[in-house]
């Protein structure tokens, strides 16, 4: 069952990688995203828009205006 949940999550990675880098996107954000939510990210990032990583990991910090 482990097993399983596993190759279905490293899956997920390749997927989240591949949409995004195909959308312009912050690859390694979304392929982050898909290891920790796993087959759920898919959507996320099949609706996200194209954005910088730094600029998207930067904007939930309190201090940081943009």
């Amino acid at each position: 069952m482990i097993f399983a949940w596993l190759i279905i999550n490293i899956i997920s990675i390749f997927i989240c990688y591949a949409i995004a880098k195909h959308q312009k996107s912050a690859k390694y954000y979304w392929a982050l995203v898909g290891a920790l939510l796993g087959p759920f990210a898919i959507p996320f990032v099949l609706f996200s828009k194209k954005t910088n990583a730094i600029r998207l990991i930067l904007s939930f910090h309190p201090f940081v205006r943009q």
